[in-house]
């Protein structure tokens, strides 16, 4: 068993702005190295955030590009083993949300996110990865939002992997919409599902986590052709493997991290996988089947007619 000293990054959101977000990441990396850490998570869609806002589709880069240089860069410097996912372009011209590890020393590995997230389908498409990065420590596996919900991300990281590292962009629901009493109803779920997420998870796996996270508002547009105000409401973690939450950001607490120290050793899974697609079954009410349905199958659209069609026009063959 080796004691690690580990942060977890939460960044202020401002969609599309990468200049922004990245400034804000190395002022974070800075900290946790002059605390002592050595393994750090940054949220997932570092260069972007997310929402369903054309921005996101202006800042897809190739890879590798800048955001890799610019993680290969402050891994050396600060000598820090990092983690953080941003939307790519292939040369073949497909598009995925790729987690990346970058140590002191170099690249460790990669995971592409296999579902993308309701509006996420508009910027991306799932990879089949497995998700296990071999590195110094050992076997590290790689999670990113809703991956932490489904039972197929347990089954391919449970008793394999001595740590996981990931992020989220959790978005909450519509504050500017009509249906007051429906929205918060579903809020009070969104947020019990997301304080369940990691504790569930890493009992599951038998492995501690690292989570990187956003806080802020946001506002983009919706499938039903109207504006989409909402903020952030996960938290930037630490959660060792039996589910106890060791450091927490939340996201009232706006820009920072949390740094503390989780023992690393041989997995150890507690509980069984549930034999369905979800680990909560919060997810299969029919509201909740609805909303993933329809902005999945809107995203996907939106991708193929929009998104795809304009990066062809900047240059690239963008394959579906």
């Amino acid at each position: 068993m080796e004691r690690l000293k580990v942060a977890a990054v939460q960044l202020e959101a401002r969609v599309g702005n990468r200049l922004y977000h990245l400034q804000q990441a190395e002022e974070a990396l800075k900290e946790a190295a002059s605390l002592g850490a050595r393994w750090v998570a940054l949220p997932e869609f570092l260069t972007t955030a997310m929402a369903f806002h054309p921005s996101i589709a202006a800042a897809i880069e190739p890879f590798p590009g800048p955001t890799y240089t610019w993680l290969e860069e402050q891994a050396r410097r600060l000598n820090l083993t990092i983690g953080a996912s941003w939307i790519i372009r292939l040369p073949s011209g497909a598009l995925r949300n790729r987690f990346v590890l970058m140590g002191p020393s170099g690249f460790l590995g990669y995971h592409d996110k296999d579902i993308p997230t309701m509006w996420e389908n508009a910027w991306y498409e799932g990879g089949e990865d497995e998700g296990i990065l071999r590195t110094p420590l050992g076997p590290v596996g790689a999670a990113l939002c809703w991956e932490f919900l489904r039972s197929a991300t347990v089954r391919r990281l449970r008793g394999k992997v001595r740590l996981v590292m990931g992020g989220s962009a959790w978005w909450d629901v519509p504050e500017n919409l009509p249906g007051s009493l429906l929205w918060r109803w579903v809020h009070r779920q969104n947020v019990n599902l997301w304080q369940a997420a990691l504790p569930t998870f890493s009992r599951l796996v038998g492995a501690p986590i690292i989570h990187g996270n956003w806080c802020g508002e946001i506002k983009g547009s919706w499938a039903l052709g109207t504006s989409y105000r909402t903020r952030y409401i996960a938290s930037a973690q630490v959660v060792e493997r039996d589910g106890t939450v060791m450091a927490e950001r939340t996201p009232d607490e706006g820009f920072g991290i949390v740094v503390t120290r989780i023992d690393v050793g041989e997995p150890s899974p507690l509980g069984e996988v549930p034999d369905t697609f979800w680990l909560h079954p919060l997810l299969n009410l029919p509201h909740w089947r609805f909303f993933w349905w329809f902005q999945n199958a809107h995203g996907v659209r939106y991708r193929r007619r929009v998104t795809e069609r304009r990066l062809v026009r900047k240059g690239g063959e963008i394959s579906s």
